[in-house]
Formats: structure tokens, sequence, C-alpha cells
């Protein structure tokens, strides 16, 4: 949810040491197919061998980690690498909740959809939920999480930070769960990448040597030569647009926080597990 996820696997693809994959498809595709199954033991075999097949090794390459990017709602195949391979590693990047949604509101342009989404979570959070289903995404939460939001629908905005709170919320039961997550400051890896570069290495088993490599990734846009470079979207005018929250809002979102144990993201408060400087 831009949050600096596609610049923190350049920083390892950079390396030339890891293969990096960005969202890839195979993983998206059967997210979905598995959706209505996830606990059976033919789904944890699907797994394993998308997983294999996508990390196979290539001769002579001296590849020392794989690292996949997750989209936002795969974020369940966390658990499953955890028991299916228990030496992997995850990370979690985030960054100040208005950014994100800010960074994303401007996406509107290059993505239809979001104006759609928009359109239908000011009539019905549960319209919204099902708009997203039916077109093949997981949107964070439950149905019944949707339908108890309807009060809070007076703002496009609102929708992108429910999101952004479901998605903390996942991460947070992670780690209570057992899962070693590292969390990472989308602004610390901005304004220190070489200590956070080497934290996150670390936490990983990568080299520290590497860090040099992938350093050069940050001094690039990330998303040079797509639809969404900086220069593309500059000549949008959603990116020239800003919104505030209402007081009614900020209430409303600091309560939702509550709901899901989440610590009041409205105050930029670090979360635990962050990797710090």
């Amino acid at each position: 949810m831009r949050c600096g996820s596609t610049l923190l696997c350049q920083t390892f693809h950079q390396t030339h040491s890891c293969v990096a994959y960005s969202e890839p498809g195979l993983l998206n595709d059967l997210h979905i197919v598995l959706s209505s199954n996830r606990e059976s033991e033919d789904t944890k075999k699907y797994i394993k061998y998308a997983f294999m097949l996508l990390c196979k090794p290539v001769k002579d390459r001296g590849t020392v980690a794989h690292v996949m990017k997750f989209q936002s709602g795969c974020s369940s195949y966390i658990q499953y690498l955890q028991v299916l391979f228990p030496d992997s590693r995850a990370l979690f990047i985030y960054r100040d909740i208005r950014s994100s949604v800010r960074s994303y509101f401007k996406l509107a342009p290059t993505r239809p959809y979001l104006v759609v989404i928009g359109a239908l979570s000011l009539v019905s959070y549960n319209a919204c939920y099902n708009f997203l289903v039916s077109n093949g995404h997981r949107p964070p939460g439950k149905r019944e999480y949707f339908a108890s939001l309807e009060k809070l629908v007076t703002q496009t905005e609102s929708v992108l930070f429910v999101d952004l709170i479901l998605i903390i919320a996942d991460y947070l039961k992670a780690r209570d769960q057992g899962c070693p997550m590292a969390g990472i400051r989308y602004e610390d890896l901005v304004a220190e990448p070489e200590a956070i570069l080497r934290k996150i290495f670390r936490h990983c088993g990568i080299p520290l040597e590497l860090v040099a490599r992938a350093l050069p990734a940050m001094e690039r846009d990330s998303q040079e030569g797509s639809p969404l470079d900086q220069q593309t979207l500059a000549k949008h005018k959603h990116s020239q647009l800003s919104f505030e929250l209402s007081e009614k809002h900020q209430s409303d979102l600091k309560k939702l926080c509550q709901e899901f144990n989440v610590p009041d993201l409205l105050v930029n408060e670090i979360l635990p597990g962050t990797l710090q400087l």
C-alpha cells in the first residue's frame, strides 16, 4: 500500500546475489484459488511447490537468498512459510499512515478501479467488499469488519485508512503468533539507508558486505519506466490534491485502531518489532 516495498525489493535485487520477485503472478493467482480452503494439506503442498518452482537453483549464479514481495492481500503466505521453510525471514515495511494514503490516492488516474472503490465506499463498505472479491482481490479483514464500518464512509480516503489498519493488524498478529517478522519504517530507510539495510540484511542472514551493492537502488525512482513513476504521476491533477481528516474521522479511526489492537497510527507511533536506528 505505497509504503516503499518496491524500493526495498529493488535493494535486494541490486546486490546481484539475491533473486527478488515483485508480486509474482503465480503466487497472486494461487492465493485466490486457495482462499476458500486454506487449512488443507493440499493447500500447503501447492504453496510449497510454487515457492520451490520460483526459487529453483540457478547454476553458477551464487544466489544467497530469494526475496518475495507479496501483494498486501497475500500476507497469509507468511504463516505457511514458517512451517514449510523454517529458515525463512519476513519483513514488513510501513510509513506514516497519512503519507501512505496520500501516495495511494495519487494513483487514481492510473488505476480506474480506485475510483470505483471510492464511489462504492461512499454508499456501502459491504458493496465495496463485494466488488473487490468479485475482481479477484482479498480485502484485508473479513466481511463483517467491512459491514461494521458503514458509519465511516463520509470521506473516500477512509477506505485506504481502514485497509492500512487491517494490514498492520495482520502484521502484529503474526508477530504475536511467533513469526520472526521485522518491521521497517520507510522514513528510516530513506533517512539512513546504509544503517537500516545493514539491520535488514543481518535479520535476513544476508552477508553485510552486500549492503554496498544495494545502496545505488536508493538513488533511483523505484517505479521508473512504469505508469507509477514520479514524472508520470506529477502530470495528473490528483498529484496536487490534498485532504484533511475531520475531528470526527480522526476519532473514528482511533476507535478502529483500538478495536484491532493497533497503536494509534495518527500519531505515527513506531510499531513493535521495528528495526530502529
